[in-house]
């Protein structure tokens, strides 16, 4: 991202490029934007990232987690900058702290807010600045950036992502049991469906499988 943007900085003048990126949990859209991003020299927008630095935000100034209003205001104030693998809010890197169980679980509640997501729709918007921007999160070429010029859904087997997502939160020191059980089958179920929606109203994306690639090549 170039140095000193932030998401919420400015508004949009003009049709800035965008590319979208999306796919299922643990696929490596994230890894595969940033690095295009830091190629191109345009922006970076995790779009995931946006629901868990409001939670965290909620959490730290205690804005009640069913206030959507309360959350929406919250939200229209954030302005996070994406600089590699930092994730700045206020001056501080959150990349860590917005990975905490607390805010994970804090995200999912509040991510069901009308409110808090035309907020956060918004704030993506704002994101589409010139030179231009890649977008890594899901719904970003259906529904967030219809418009963008090139639309690319991310995946790999099941086993490779779950294999990913191990490796993921045994760096954040979780065990790396707990991406097991229940959780794992219905992400995959939800991942699955969101294959069919991409094929239906992205017309013109790409599908890559990312599961024999390392990032280098």
């Amino acid at each position: 991202m170039p140095a000193g943007a932030s998401v919420g900085d400015g508004a949009v003048s003009g049709r800035p490029p965008v590319i979208a990126i999306d796919g299922p949990t643990a696929s490596g859209k994230g890894t595969v934007a940033q690095r295009v991003a830091t190629t191109l020299g345009w922006h970076y927008l995790d779009s995931g990232a946006l629901y868990r630095i409001a939670a965290l935000s909620a959490l730290r100034r205690g804005v009640p987690l069913d206030d959507g209003t309360a959350l929406a205001a919250l939200a229209a104030t954030l302005a996070p900058a994406f600089d590699g693998p930092r994730i700045l809010v206020d001056g501080e890197d959150v990349a860590d702290a917005i990975r905490a169980e607390a805010v994970g679980e804090a995200a999912s509640r509040i991510a069901a807010l009308p409110a808090l997501r035309a907020a956060l729709v918004e704030l993506q918007h704002r994101a589409r600045r010139a030179p231009g921007l890649v977008a890594d999160g899901r719904d970003m070429g259906t529904v967030i950036f219809p418009d963008a010029g090139l639309k690319v859904f991310l995946t790999a087997t099941a086993r490779a992502r779950a294999s990913h997502l191990r490796w993921r939160w045994a760096g954040l020191g979780h065990h790396q049991g707990d991406c097991r059980g229940s959780w794992w089958p219905r992400q995959c179920e939800v991942c699955a469906r969101r294959h069919v929606l991409f094929l239906g109203f992205s017309i013109l994306g790409r599908m890559m499988f990312f599961t024999h690639f390392w990032i280098e090549l």
